[in-house]
């Protein structure tokens, strides 16, 4: 009977990630015009600050959005994977923010960056969404080992060197890591639980407080990641510790910034939704950096439009009822076997490297995108060799 419960329990959280990746989709295309809207408004109001001012912060409401559609599409599992260099201080504070929306005002949550700042960052090579999201579930099970107690959950990242004398998780080689921890001063954990808790569906909790898949989520990412997991635990509370290779400076955090006239082009751009506001809004904004850009939102017109008015540039929508992008840029190659290809997407499973580059699709970008982001790929790969 247990076992049935815990099948059931994996199908209702499928079907839960099912439900809420299609809504994260549905959002996504919602957001994009609005985000693509404001940076434009932005862009023309450059001389009325005051005018600039309420729009930056809608801006940055759109921001916090574009984070939670993020740990949507972590809960339903199909956010895309990107392994680079990451400032892992930027992702303590990220979570914090996300911690602190649920946290009962009893406990007090606390980042310490040990030291860490944007021109001296802890940097490891990993994708910035699943950190995260081990960083929110850590965070989640310290306030819980608290209750209804005061009490303090600490998250905190420095650099650590490890020489075989310093506490470490066992099995973790000697030389210098990344370390994020997050410490709780609840009641520990008892020791007959300790050799379970990185198990699949094992937890203390009662039921429909807890999937057990939480630490089980933790460790898997992590270990994906080339890091190690450990924690120390008493009576005064429990760290969990993570230690991961170090990388190079971390890339481009694509602020809000409008993109240089290094930027500009004269190349012809076809953009291909089938939400006209979505390709009206990229249009509008490539058009300001001084390309002719040409939409549709019927992939089969577009087909039929690039026969006659070839183009440098294909931006394509992945999901679209006629055919897909992957479709659509196939059949453009028998017309234009030299575009340059951008895929957009609102969400979906990641698509193999190997199909991509079956279809000679240039770059990939995620809705909702912001102008520099745009801006920058279309750049990089009309100024790449055919």
């Amino acid at each position: 009977m247990a076992l049935r419960a815990q099948v059931q329990q994996a199908q209702k959280l499928e079907g839960l990630g099912a439900l809420a990746g299609g809504i994260a989709h549905d959002f996504n295309n919602i957001l994009t015009p609005i985000l693509s809207g404001i940076e434009l408004a932005i862009a023309m109001s450059s001389d009325r600050p005051r005018v600039v001012e309420p729009l930056r912060g809608s801006l940055d409401a759109c921001d916090r959005a574009r984070k939670l559609v993020r740990q949507i599409l972590l809960f339903s599992r199909k956010t895309p994977v990107q392994r680079r260099p990451v400032d892992l201080g930027r992702l303590v504070l990220e979570a914090a923010e996300l911690l602190r929306a649920s946290v009962p005002a009893s406990i007090t949550l606390r980042s310490d960056l040990e030291g860490a700042t944007p021109a001296s960052p802890v940097t490891a090579l990993g994708d910035a969404s699943q950190l995260v999201q081990v960083l929110v579930n850590l965070g989640t099970n310290a306030w819980h080992a608290l209750g209804d107690r005061p009490g303090e959950v600490v998250l905190s990242v420095g650099h650590r060197t490890l020489d075989g004398t310093t506490a470490a998780p066992p099995g973790v080689p000697p030389g210098r890591y990344a370390r994020v921890a997050v410490r709780d001063t609840g009641p520990g954990i008892p020791p007959t639980v300790q050799p379970h808790i990185f198990n699949p569906f094992f937890t203390t909790k009662p039921p429909g407080l807890g999937t057990g898949m939480g630490l089980a989520v933790v460790h898997g990412i992590v270990e994906e990641h080339g890091g190690y997991i450990g924690f120390q635990t008493s009576t005064r509370g429990t760290c969990f510790e993570l230690f991961l290779p170090l990388s190079g400076p971390p890339a481009d955090s694509g602020d809000f910034d409008l993109p240089t006239g290094r930027l500009e082009g004269t190349e012809r751009v076809m953009v291909v939704d089938d939400h006209p506001d979505i390709a009206r809004r990229i249009a509008q904004l490539l058009r300001r950096l001084g390309y002719t850009v040409f939409t549709e939102t019927s992939p089969e017109v577009a087909l039929q439009r690039l026969a006659t008015e070839p183009c440098d540039l294909l931006i394509t929508d992945f999901m679209m009822p006629e055919m897909n992008g992957l479709e659509l840029v196939n059949a453009v190659r028998a017309i234009l076997p030299d575009v340059q290809v951008l895929l957009c997407t609102g969400f979906h499973e990641p698509l193999a490297p190997d199909v991509l580059a079956a279809a000679r699709v240039g770059g990939t970008i995620l809705k909702p995108f912001r102008f520099t982001q745009l801006a920058r790929q279309v750049r990089a790969l009309l100024d790449a060799p055919a």
